[in-house]
C-alpha cells in the first residue's frame, strides 16, 4: 500500500510561491509564508493614478462598440453553425461537437456579460444613459437584471473585503458558519459545493447596507469617503437656524402672485388633452384589431390616468387657495374638478389642512402617519418580505386612495369611526359639516352620471374609458404622496419635539422623470416649498425651490432615486418608527424595519 507521509502543505506556506524544486532555501520559505499586507498602504490612490498614462482613462464609444460587435458576430456565427450543421452530424460526433459549442458559446456570453459589467461602471463611454441602455440590453439577454446587479455591485465596490458590508463572497467568522460547513469540509463536500456554485450562484450579503443610501452616491464605483458620509446623512432633527421669514425673503415676490388667467389656462390645457384622448379612445380604439387593442388600451389608461392626476393637482391647489386670490372661485373650481374624480372636495380640503398644520407629528398628522413598533399590527410581521411588500403595494395602488377617503386608513387615530364622507365624523368641526355634505352631493352626482352612461353605452365602455384611468390616477396620488412623506432618513416627532417649521421641512422632493414632471405640474419636485408656502401656485414653485435651496442647506431634501426603486426601498425600510436607542431625545422617531 505504500509508506505514510504528510498529506497537507506546511501551514501558512503558499506552495505556489515556492520554486519548482524540492531544494527550498530559508529565503524561499519566508517569501512563501508572507501574507498580503494588512497595514495602510504607503501610497495614495492619487499616487497610483498618476502612474497610469492618462489615455488609459479615455473611453471611446467607437472602440467600445467594436468589442460588442465582435463578440456578437462571433456569437451569431457559432449559433448559426450549431443550428444549421450540428443536428445533421453523426450521433458520436455530436457527443463531442455539442460540448465544444457550449464551452465556446459560454465563453462568448461571458465576454458579453463583461461588456455589460463595464456599462454598469460607466466605463463603456462618457455617457451614463448610453451605458445603461447598452448594459440593459446585454444583461437582459443573459437573464441578468441589469440595474439590480449594477446597484448591488456598487455596494461591493464601496465596501470590498468589509465582512460586515461587502456584497458578494462575504466570508463568515467561525462562530457564524452553519452546521453544514462541518459536513461539507471534505473532498466530496467541496466538489458538491462547487457544483452548486457553478450552477446556482455565489454568496452575498442578504440585506442592504444599513444607513447608506446608494442613490446619493455618484454614478460610478469610485466612491470617496466624503461620498459615503453624505450617503449616510440623516435629515437634521434640530431646530433650523433660520426662520420662515428668512426663507420667504429669499423668494422673488412675484412667485406668490396668483393669476386667474394663467391658472385657468392649465385647467383648459389638461381638460383639452383629456378630452382629446377620450375622443380618440371612444372613436377609434374599439375598431382596431384585437392584438393592437391589447397595447392601445393600456397606453390610453396610463396617459389618461396621468392627465386625471394633473387635474387632481389643480383641484388640490384650489383647496389651498393657490389657484386665485378669491376663495369662492377656488372652491367652485376645486369642487367641480374633484367631484369629477369622485373625491369629496371640501372633506379632503379640511383633512388636508390638518396635514399641513401638523406635518410629521405622529400624534396629530392626517396622512401617512407611521406607527411606533409597539403599535404595528401582527400582519406587519407576516408582510415584511418581498411577497408581502408586493401584495401591500398592489392593494395600495388599486384601492388605497378610496380606502383612505372612506375609512381614514394610514391616518391618525380617532376615538371613533372617521370618514371623509361623514359630516358628523371627528375630522370636522361644526362649521365644516355642511360643506362636507355638499361634497358628498358632488360625488353622488358624479356616480349617478356614470350609472347613466353605463346604461347608455354599456358598463364595459365606462370601465375602459373612465374607471381604469381613474384607478391609474388614484395610484399616482398614492405613490406621489407616499414618496413625498416617506424616506428612511426623515424624522418624525411627538408633541414634545414637534415644531411646525421642523415638520414642514421634513418632506422630500422627488423626480418622476422629465415627461411626468411636466404633466404633473412639477408637483413632486416642489413639495418642500409647497409645505412652507401652500398658497404659492405651482407655476412659480420651481423658481421658488431654486431660491430657497441655499437658505435651507441640509434641511432641503431631493431624492432622485427611480420611482419604482424608491417605492420598493421605502416599503422595505420604513416599517415603523422608534427613537434612537440610548438617545435622550425620545420625542424624535426614525424609520426602522428590525421587527
Amino acid at each position: 500500500m505504500g509508506a505514510g507521509g504528510r498529506m497537507s502543505a506546511v501551514e501558512g506556506v503558499h506552495s505556489e510561491r515556492l520554486p519548482n524544486t524540492m531544494d527550498y532555501t530559508e529565503k524561499d520559505l519566508v517569501r512563501a509564508h508572507r501574507r498580503f499586507p494588512a497595514e495602510k498602504p504607503p501610497f495614495t490612490l492619487g499616487d497610483v493614478k498618476r502612474a497610469i498614462p492618462p489615455h488609459c482613462f479615455e473611453r471611446s464609444i467607437l472602440r467600445s462598440f467594436s468589442y460588442v460587435a465582435w463578440d456578437l458576430a462571433l456569437f451569431a456565427t457559432l449559433f448559426y453553425v450549431a443550428f444549421t450543421f450540428l443536428p445533421s452530424l453523426p450521433s458520436t460526433v455530436q457527443l463531442l461537437a455539442w460540448p465544444l459549442y457550449w464551452a465556446a458559446q459560454g465563453s462568448l456570453l461571458t465576454a458579453v456579460w463583461i461588456l455589460g459589467h463595464e456599462c454598469g461602471h460607466n466605463a463603456f463611454s462618457r455617457y451614463a444613459l448610453l451605458d445603461d441602455v447598452v448594459g440593459m440590453v446585454l444583461h437582459s439577454a443573459l437573464l441578468i437584471p441589469y440595474f439590480s446587479w449594477k446597484y448591488s455591485h456598487r455596494h461591493h465596490h464601496s465596501n470590498t473585503n468589509n465582512i460586515e458590508l461587502d456584497q458578494v463572497w462575504v466570508p463568515k467568522t467561525k462562530t457564524k458558519i452553519s452546521w453544514m460547513a462541518t459536513y461539507m469540509n471534505n473532498p466530496v463536500g467541496r466538489l458538491i459545493g462547487w457544483l452548486v456554485a457553478l450552477t446556482m450562484g455565489a454568496g452575498g450579503r442578504m440585506s442592504a447596507v444599513e444607513g447608506v443610501r446608494s442613490e446619493c452616491l455618484p454614478n460610478t464605483h469610485d466612491y470617496t469617503k466624503k461620498d459615503l458620509v453624505r450617503a449616510h446623512h440623516r435629515f437634521p432633527a434640530e431646530k433650523p437656524p433660520f426662520t420662515l421669514g428668512d426663507v420667504k425673503r429669499a423668494i422673488p415676490p412675484h412667485c406668490f402672485e396668483r393669476s386667474i388667467l394663467r391658472s385657468f389656462s392649465y385647467v383648459a390645457w389638461d381638460l383639452a388633452l383629456s378630452a382629446t384622448l377620450f375622443y380618440v379612445a371612444f372613436t377609434f380604439l374599439p375598431s382596431l384589431p384585437c392584438t393592437v387593442q391589447l397595447l392601445a388600451w393600456p397606453l390610453y389608461w396610463a396617459a389618461q390616468g396621468s392627465l386625471l392626476t394633473a387635474v387632481w393637482i389643480l383641484g388640490h391647489e384650489c383647496g389651498h387657495n393657490a389657484f386665485s386670490r378669491y376663495v369662492l372661485l377656488d372652491d367652485v373650481v376645486g369642487m367641480v374638478l374633484h367631484s369629477a374624480l369622485l373625491i369629496p372636495y371640501f372633506s379632503w380640503k379640511y383633512s388636508h389642512r390638518h396635514h399641513h398644520s401638523n406635518t410629521n407629528n405622529i400624534e396629530l398628522d392626517q396622512v401617512w402617519v407611521p406607527k411606533t413598533k409597539t403599535k404595528i399590527s401582527w400582519m406587519a410581521t407576516y408582510m415584511n418580505n418581498p411577497v408581502g411588500r408586493l401584495i401591500g403595494w398592489l392593494v395600495a395602488l388599486t384601492v388605497g386612495w378610496p380606502l383612505y377617503l372612506a375609512f381614514n386608513i394610514e391616518s391618525r387615530h380617532y376615538d371613533r369611526f372617521a370618514s371623509h364622507y361623514d359630516p358628523n365624523g371627528p375630522i370636522y368641526n361644526d362649521r365644516e359639516r355642511i360643506q362636507v355634505l355638499i361634497s358628498d352631493v358632488g360625488v353622488v352626482a358624479m356616480v349617478a352620471l356614470l350609472c347613466k352612461l353605463s346604461f347608455t353605452y354599456t358598463l364595459g365602455c365606462v370601465v375602459r374609458l373612465y374607471v381604469l384611468p381613474w384607478m391609474v390616477a388614484n395610484a399616482f396620488i398614492v405613490v406621489t404622496s407616499y414618496l413625498q412623506h416617506t424616506h428612511p432618513e426623515l424624522p418624525h416627532y411627538d408633541s414634545s419635539e414637534w415644531e411646525w417649521l421642523k415638520g414642514a421641512l421634513g418632506t422630500v422632493d422627488r423626480d418622476f422623470g422629465a415627461v411626468l414632471n411636466v404633466v404633473l405640474h412639477n408637483f413632486s419636485e416642489t413639495h418642500v416649498v409647497h409645505h412652507l408656502f401652500s398658497k404659492m401656485p405651482h407655476y412659480h414653485a420651481m423658481e421658488a425651490t431654486a431660491a430657497i435651496k441655499p437658505i435651507l442647506g441640509e434641511y432641503y431634501q431631493m431624492d432622485r432615486t427611480p420611482v419604482l426603486k424608491a417605492m420598493w426601498r421605502e416599503a422595505n425600510e420604513c416599517i415603523f418608527v422608534e427613537p434612537d436607542e440610548g438617545s435622550k431625545r425620545k420625542g424624535i422617531f426614525w424609520y426602522s424595519n428590525k421587527l
